[in-house]
């Protein structure tokens, strides 16, 4: 259904609508009429988003209280901050997708508020848009607190200090991304390229103290490349260093591989699911109602 609540717009002094209220249930069709001048393009305009970025967002912080004073020094903030102030007089239906989404950014900003939630903000960008949008998201840190929903993980790695993973309905996991990282993956992952035998370089990786798993991963012209996996507890790089210098062969890399947000987030997924089927094949929790029980009908808890 379509509600109009106390809409008002004025153009200058000029009063185009007043506390204009209808609503138009769902499946019905409704004319608009009036006499020229009465209204009838502004309220749709409104209703549509037809209208320029600078004159909508005026409307927006009218909406949310702002005075007119307030107004005006925040929609030049909000335009210059999501860099749509080079369309400001352009009609929002006819701007590319990539500046409505900062349209839909700067109205969020425009009373300043302490909580944002974006979902999607970037889908159906170009890539030089999403670095933009994902640049103005960061900027946000400190003076707002955001909530960012997507499905593209790097774009969570690069923005977003924490993450909250949800599946089936209920969180599996949350914290900074640091912490969830360790947790999740109790061995460090190094990779070392060496120029030497493949296989005696390997065995000897195997012998450093702490090292739980050596994978040789490729040689080319006598150099191989392998991921070694060792103890938190242990660090290892200065006796790889000395075993490769005593040993007279090169040492051409030596780098942290840490976990990705991808892996962390199929690990976790993997592991919820693997739990899950468990208790489906007749573990202590199944057979008895209680998953049933758990998941009513009714809503528990709150939000704050």
């Amino acid at each position: 259904m379509i509600e109009v609540d106390r809409l008002t717009k004025f153009y200058g002094s000029l009063a185009a609508i007043q506390d204009v209220s209808f609503s138009v249930e769902k499946g019905a069709i409704v004319g608009f009429l009036g006499p020229n001048g009465a209204g009838k393009t502004t309220t749709m305009r409104i209703l549509s988003c037809f209208m320029p970025v600078s004159t909508y967002l005026d409307f927006v912080g009218e909406v949310k209280g702002l005075g007119r004073g307030d107004r005006r020094r925040r929609v030049g903030e909000v335009l210059d901050r999501c860099l749509i102030a080079d369309v400001r007089h352009r009609l929002i239906a006819r701007l590319s997708k990539g500046y409505r989404q900062r349209v839909g950014l700067a109205q969020a900003l425009i009373a300043d508020p302490d909580v944002l939630i974006l979902d999607e903000p970037t889908l159906g960008l170009d890539p030089k848009q999403i670095i933009g949008i994902r640049a103005l998201i960061k900027s946000l840190a400190g003076a707002h607190t955001v909530i960012l929903s997507t499905h593209i993980l790097p774009e969570v790695s690069m923005v977003c200090e924490g993450v909250v993973i949800i599946n089936h309905g209920r969180i599996v996991a949350s914290g900074p991304l640091d912490r969830l990282m360790d947790e999740l993956s109790p061995v460090a992952r190094l990779q070392v390229q060496v120029e030497g035998p493949a296989g005696l370089v390997a065995s000897s990786l195997r012998a450093l103290p702490g090292v739980q798993r050596v994978e040789t991963r490729d040689t080319v012209a006598g150099t191989t490349t392998f991921v070694v996996e060792v103890d938190r507890a242990h660090d290892v790089r200065k006796e790889m260093v000395q075993l490769v210098t005593q040993q007279g062969w090169g040492l051409l890399e030596l780098r942290s591989l840490a976990l990705s947000l991808e892996d962390l987030f199929i690990r976790v997924v993997a592991g919820e699911e693997h739990d899950a089927h468990g208790a489906e094949a007749g573990g202590p929790e199944s057979g008895d109602g209680s998953a049933a029980s758990a998941r009513d009908d009714g809503v528990e808890g709150g939000l704050r």
